[in-house]
């Protein structure tokens, strides 16, 4: 996957501008303390990452067809799914990311034959995936076993060394902990290599700051917060 393509439909790009906002007057909100402890901006509008709003529907759809044949036996890709997931819930999160974790990883690359490419989860059961397309069928296996979604977001960023990288983060309600398709260990936030820049959900998006950027941010935008 690239990071690279999360914008809103004006002109912003990923790494366009030190916090990585439009400026276009969107609703948002300004929280110091966010995910991983640094500064990040909550904007209501998710479809404005363009990978994610590609994915949006289909990830909706696959997510009613797991919870519809959670016990049903639906002779299918997600049927399948549902009766792995069957008997598991929030407490199994590190059953359900090794779970996930055991399908294939392919490149979108050679998948798709394009540099990047977010596959709704039965593509994912089919034909297998990148790290973005882990993140998804876990995001879409939580909420099909009834986990809420406002507590869920799929977290895109780079790693320490400079590698793009998407994960699921989940609020526990304790901690706030991240399934990694590179480890079926739930990671704390003090375990993982993951420096975020974008995160997103079916109810919104947030841009993370770096602390560097948090006080020129917050002194521009406080007026209006």
């Amino acid at each position: 996957m690239r990071v690279a393509s999360a914008a809103p439909a004006t002109t912003l790009r990923h790494g366009n501008g030190p916090s990585g906002f439009s400026g276009d007057g969107r609703a948002r909100q300004l929280r110091k303390n966010g995910l991983m402890g640094g500064a990040e901006i909550r904007f209501a509008d998710a479809d404005a990452i363009s990978d994610f709003a590609f994915v949006r529907a289909g990830l909706a759809s696959d997510i009613d067809t797991l919870r519809a044949c959670r016990g049903q036996g639906c002779a299918s890709e997600l049927g399948r799914m549902a009766d792995r997931l069957s008997g598991l819930g929030e407490s199994d999160l590190g059953a359900i990311n090794a779970l996930v974790n055991a399908i294939p990883y392919r490149s979108d690359a050679s998948n798709w034959a394009v540099s990047d490419h977010w596959a709704r989860p039965v593509e994912m059961l089919r034909r297998g995936g990148d790290c973005e397309d882990f993140a998804l069928l876990k995001f879409a296996a939580l909420s099909a076993l009834g986990v809420s979604e406002d507590r869920m977001r799929i977290v895109i960023g780079h790693t320490r060394a400079g590698t793009p990288h998407v994960v699921l983060s989940v609020d526990t309600g304790r901690d706030t902990v991240f399934l990694d398709n590179r480890t079926d260990r739930v990671l704390l936030a003090a375990e993982t290599d993951l420096i975020p820049r974008y995160s997103v959900n079916r109810q919104a998006r947030w841009t993370h700051i770096r602390k560097p950027q948090h006080r020129r941010y917050a002194s521009r935008t406080s007026a209006t917060l």
